[in-house]
């Protein structure tokens, strides 16, 4: 592919995206990137199996998105971008790749009523590269309170699985 087709392509494609999803002369965005690093022990505790602790290390970078809109709701979004992270058995010395998504996504009234949603998601693996188990830890958690700060919904589901 030449680079005046990707040139024109990746020009073209920005200019749709600014079509599509304008964004408000009144609204204020705030874009970050931190990189965060890691060396701690993750214990699994999975019943019905005798899973060593993982010693996990490595890197993280969380990419935010901040809007204050022009009628004065607050959106945050997050991502939480885990790479080059290594585990080892703390017992066995064996080795584990280590994958994570995470993901949080924030709206609120900037109103003195309180009304927001909060929505965090994440799956974290421990993959084990030889005869070591593989770990799976999934999560949800919803929240909402109303424009009365009421709590309204709060649902959480975590789980951890263990093969």
């Amino acid at each position: 592919m030449n680079k005046k087709f990707v040139s024109v392509t990746a020009f073209a494609l920005l200019a749709l995206l600014l079509m599509v999803a304008p964004v408000s002369a009144d609204a204020i965005v705030t874009r970050e990137e931190v990189e965060v690093s890691i060396d701690e022990i993750f214990s699994a505790n999975c019943p019905d199996s005798d899973i060593e602790d993982i010693h996990v290390q490595g890197t993280y970078t969380i990419k935010t998105t901040s809007v204050l809109d022009g009628n004065g709701k607050y959106h945050f979004n997050s991502h939480w971008n885990w790479k080059g992270f290594t585990g080892t058995g703390i017992t066995s010395g064996e080795a584990y790749i280590v994958t994570q998504i995470f993901s949080n996504s924030y709206h609120e009234s900037m109103e003195e009523s309180g009304l927001y949603n909060n929505t965090l998601i994440f799956n974290f693996h421990l993959v084990g590269k030889g005869s070591g188990d593989n770990i799976q830890v999934k999560g949800v958690n919803h929240v909402t309170v109303n424009a009365n700060g009421e709590q309204t919904i709060d649902k959480a589901t975590f789980r951890i699985v263990c093969k």
